[in-house]
C-alpha cells in the first residue's frame, strides 16, 4: 500500500481483535489506523467532528435529548459552540508541539492508515 515503508499485517484473532504486526513506528501508527477505521470509522469521524464544534455537519442543528445535561445545549448548534469555545484545536497543537519525533512518525501513521481506507477527511 503506498503510505508505507515496510510490511504490515493485521491480523484479526476468533473474535475479532486486530493484531497489527510491523517493523517500525509510522507502519504500525498505519495498521492501528486502518483496522480502527474498519471497525469504527463512523464514530472517528463523529468524535472528530464533535471536538471540532462541528457535529451539526454530521447531525444537522436538531434537537439533543437526553445528553444535553453535558453542557445544558439543547440543539446541536449549541453544542458546537459548547465545544468551541473548550478550544480543543489549540490544544491539541500545543500537545503537537511537545511530541516526539518517534510519536509524530506514529500518529502520522495513524492518520494515513485511517485516511488510506476510507478516503480523505477533510480536517479541521
Amino acid at each position: 500500500m503506498p503510505g508505507l515503508t515496510r510490511e504490515v499485517r493485521i491480523r484479526r484473532d476468533e473474535v475479532g481483535v486486530p493484531h497489527i504486526f510491523a517493523e517500525n513506528l509510522p507502519d504500525l501508527g498505519f495498521g492501528v489506523g486502518v483496522a480502527m477505521a474498519q471497525d469504527r470509522r463512523w464514530q472517528m469521524e463523529a468524535m472528530r467532528l464533535l471536538a471540532c464544534g462541528r457535529m451539526a455537519e454530521l447531525a444537522g442543528d436538531r434537537r439533543i435529548e437526553g445528553a444535553a445535561s453535558i453542557s445544558r445545549a439543547r440543539r446541536c448548534s449549541r453544542l458546537d459552540q459548547f465545544y468551541r469555545s473548550l478550544r480543543l484545536r489549540g490544544v491539541a497543537e500545543e500537545e503537537w508541539s511537545q511530541v516526539s519525533d518517534e510519536g509524530r512518525g506514529l500518529l502520522d501513521g495513524f492518520a494515513r492508515g485511517r485516511e488510506r481506507l476510507g478516503g480523505a477527511v477533510p480536517s479541521g
